[in-house]
């Protein structure tokens, strides 16, 4: 009778010792997963923290272990999260080298594109503290460059002014002197009118009117201006705006911009306490504006009296069926209107060899001294003005007239 054999047989101990193959190999992949495991979340979990905190030179450091790490398997998901935050600190630590450089500006606008392109991240609440003590360290002012005042929109926009109704209007100050020192007027004009129209009542408003009516580009925008009811009810602002424009125009020889300037000026503030300069200047720019489009000449009249004093007496005599405008300018300026001759005509080719002595008579007395003239039709821009400079002498008086010539036949 025979009895079965206790031992394993040949195949049976080949499986078993494959089994316990496979179990060693499990046992040591969990084991050096495990060990990938628990170092991928140290170095995570420290770098997420400092992430949290701002420390970004930190926490690159520490998802740089995760994501250079050796691992069979990611349980947790460590590596894509550490490549997310990894990439928003990349992002962010410029920003944070410039502000401890010293670079203020740099760091603000660094900030604001971390904001823009991470609006929802934990930093970003941490940029917008960092941006709020540079303001609260210095004054304003002192962070701005073109770059800043150029993003000021967007810096509103993602929340990084502090104190907005505080520091926005010295910022919008600085910007203007930013933008006018950098040539740049028409975005100076911008800031300028924005801080007019939002903060009229702060106490540096007065600056910055003083620097709008200086601005070139105010004068390119007066309707806007006008029609701005803050700016435009700002205390002597408007006619301020008028008689600037004016100069800035007459010194650029564009005399016609420069007449509606002071004539508007002079229709609207005939009281105001420039009107004297602006009838002059107004009687020097038609002067100026009658010799650009070459107008003849006129001779000096001649003498035909005395004035029994130290003034000077120019009579003229309207012998035209046109209202007239003379205009002196000189020591003093004059600008005045003289009626049509209703009984006078134009003459075809040639003029009377006197004077008709029909029409009215005009009576100007002046202070002695040189006067530029102009002579002109006021309804009528087909009669060409005349232009002259005339001595007039003290204790004199003279006489001449006026009619029209035409190569017309009436």
């Amino acid at each position: 009778m025979s009895t079965a054999s206790s031992s394993p047989t040949p195949q049976l101990r080949r499986v078993l010792l494959g089994g316990g193959l496979v179990a060693l190999c499990l046992v040591a992949i969990l084991a050096c997963g495990g060990a990938g495991y628990f170092l991928d979340q140290g170095n995570y979990n420290r770098g997420h923290q400092a992430y949290e905190q701002g420390d970004c030179g930190t926490a690159i450091d520490y998802f740089d272990r995760v994501i250079k790490g050796w691992r069979l398997i990611d349980f947790a998901g460590y590596v894509p999260r550490a490549l997310h935050e990894q990439q928003e600190c990349l992002t962010f630590q410029p920003a944070a080298e410039k502000q401890l450089a010293g670079d203020a500006s740099g760091a603000v606008i660094a900030y604001d594109d971390f904001v823009r392109s991470y609006a929802t991240s934990p930093l970003a609440a941490e940029a917008r503290r960092r941006v709020g003590a540079l303001f609260a360290q210095a004054d304003p002012s002192t962070l701005i460059s073109r770059e800043v005042c150029d993003r000021l929109e967007a810096l509103i926009e993602h929340d990084l002014i502090p104190q907005p109704d505080q520091t926005l209007p010295l910022l919008y100050l600085a910007c203007g002197q930013v933008y006018t020192g950098d040539g740049d007027p028409h975005s100076a004009f911008d800031v300028y009118t924005t801080f007019m129209t939002d903060y009229a009542d702060h106490p540096l408003a007065a600056g910055a009117v003083t620097a709008l009516l200086a601005n070139p580009v105010a004068c390119e925008n007066v309707s806007a201006l006008e029609s701005n009811a803050v700016i435009a009810g700002w205390p002597d602002f408007l006619p301020s705006l008028y008689y600037n424009c004016g100069q800035a125009y007459e010194q650029l020889q564009d005399y016609a911009e420069a007449i509606r300037m002071y004539e508007t000026f002079l229709s609207k503030y005939a009281e105001h306490r420039l009107a004297g300069e602006a009838q002059a200047a107004l009687a020097r720019s038609l002067v100026a504006d009658a010799r650009a489009s070459g107008a003849p000449e006129i001779t000096m009249p001649e003498r035909s009296g005395s004035t029994g004093n130290a003034s000077a007496v120019v009579v003229i005599q309207n012998d035209a069926p046109e209202q007239m405008r003379i205009v002196f300018s000189g020591p003093e300026a004059q600008i005045e209107e003289l009626e049509a001759c209703t009984a006078c005509t134009k003459y075809f080719e040639v003029g009377p060899a006197f004077c008709p002595e029909k029409g009215p008579i005009g009576r100007y007395v002046l202070q002695p001294g040189e006067y530029d003239v102009r002579v002109e039709a006021i309804d009528n821009e087909r009669v060409e003005p005349f232009v002259g400079t005339w001595q007039l002498g003290e204790d004199s008086e003279y006489y001449t007239c006026f009619f029209i010539v035409t190569r017309v036949e009436p």
